[in-house]
């Protein structure tokens, strides 16, 4: 394969790991092979293809292997829940009034959700409510 093709291959591998793919710096690193491979296949006069393939896959299996880990925690936002995180304990303010049993709608961790009151009494909007159970797609809370 011509050097060009590994070269470009891998600036859209990078391209696409920092613009529409979330891939967690998986992409960075095949990208970054693919270019290391390119500039090797440029420098090499004769060889087979094999070789190509097989620099390419080391590269790659070394980078995302050694420096993947390390460099996705050093750039990770520290304190931001991840979204597996249950939201159980989680508290917020009501936005709107809830009757006992009553359902609303909420922004919650930058999604909406179902919310209803599991209390027996009214809570009045702006009610400082804790999240006690996950039902489907639903947060009973209480105050």
């Amino acid at each position: 394969m011509a050097w060009w093709i590994w070269v470009i291959g891998g600036i859209a591998l990078l391209g696409a790991e920092l613009t529409l793919i979330a891939a967690d710096f998986y992409l960075v690193f095949v990208g970054l092979a693919a270019i290391l491979t390119g500039i090797a296949v440029a420098w090499l006069p004769e060889h087979p293809a094999a070789l190509e393939w097989a620099i390419f896959v080391v590269l790659s299996v070394l980078g995302v292997a050694t420096f993947r880990r390390s460099l996705a925690a050093r750039l990770h936002v520290k304190g931001v829940p991840s979204p597996s995180a249950s939201p159980i304990g989680a508290e917020f303010v009501l936005p709107q009034a809830l009757a006992p049993d009553a359902c609303g709608r909420v922004e919650f961790r930058g999604a909406y959700w179902s919310v209803r009151n599991g209390a027996g009494v009214d809570l009045p909007a702006g009610t400082r409510v804790k999240v006690v159970r996950v039902h489907a797609l639903e947060l009973v809370v209480e105050p």
